[in-house]
């Protein structure tokens, strides 16, 4: 299990391509990825399943599409303006 809090931080868009698609390649090889990031973008990209934490409090849990669509999601991590990352 490699665990990755923030892998994205200071990445320009060139060298964060290049990050997911390594990431992308682990899980068939059997290794499982726990990402914390709020790259959204990249998260909706990377994973099967999202958890969104509202100050430690679970807001929305299911596939990236459903989660992005979240009205609460999208209000507390995405902001009011911002279309979901999965429409």
């Amino acid at each position: 299990l490699l665990l990755l809090d923030e892998p994205g931080a200071g990445l320009n868009d060139s060298e964060a391509q290049a990050f997911a698609a390594v990431i992308a390649q682990l899980p068939p090889q059997g290794i499982g990825v726990c990402l914390i990031d709020h790259d959204m973008d990249m998260m909706a990209d990377l994973c099967d399943r999202l958890v969104v934490l509202d100050f430690g409090t679970k807001i929305a849990e299911g596939p990236p599409a459903e989660v992005l669509a979240d009205p609460k999601v999208r209000e507390v991590y995405l902001g009011p303006d911002r279309k979901a990352a999965a429409s």
